[in-house]
């Protein structure tokens, strides 16, 4: 113990972590939800960050993509310049106050939905 605290333990997660991580890539690979980028670039290009984030209680490692750093302080961000679209959580609200009106309710997992969305080719290098 230095300076009154106890010393940090080590955050490294190890080669499990990157092999899971490795594997949650690979499907939407697969699936061609994702695409790998061009080793040289034709155009200018934006990276955007990624990290695992792994949830204490239960070990499962998901992915956070982060569009909001800036190359510089004054620089614009992806948040700042694509459209996102309308809100869509009122309208979630009303799907599932109507469900209750009704007896039966079928549901499904969209947990892959918001990586399926469309992005035009020319777009895509800044996805």
């Amino acid at each position: 113990m230095e300076r009154g605290h106890p010393n940090l333990p080590s955050n490294k997660q190890g080669n499990k972590l990157i092999s899971t991580y490795n594997s949650i890539i690979a499907e939407p690979l697969k699936e061609g939800i994702i695409e790998s980028a061009p080793e040289t670039p034709k155009r200018r290009v934006f990276y955007i960050p990624q990290k695992p984030v792994v949830k204490a209680e239960t070990t499962k490692v998901h992915i956070v993509y982060d569009t909001s750093p800036r190359v510089y302080p004054e620089a614009p961000n992806l948040n700042n310049i694509l459209y996102a679209g309308p809100p869509l959580q009122n309208k979630l609200w009303n799907v599932l106050i109507q469900q209750r009106a009704h007896p039966n309710v079928v549901t499904r997992d969209i947990s892959m939905a918001f990586l399926q969305a469309r992005v035009r080719e020319d777009d895509r290098i800044a996805q």
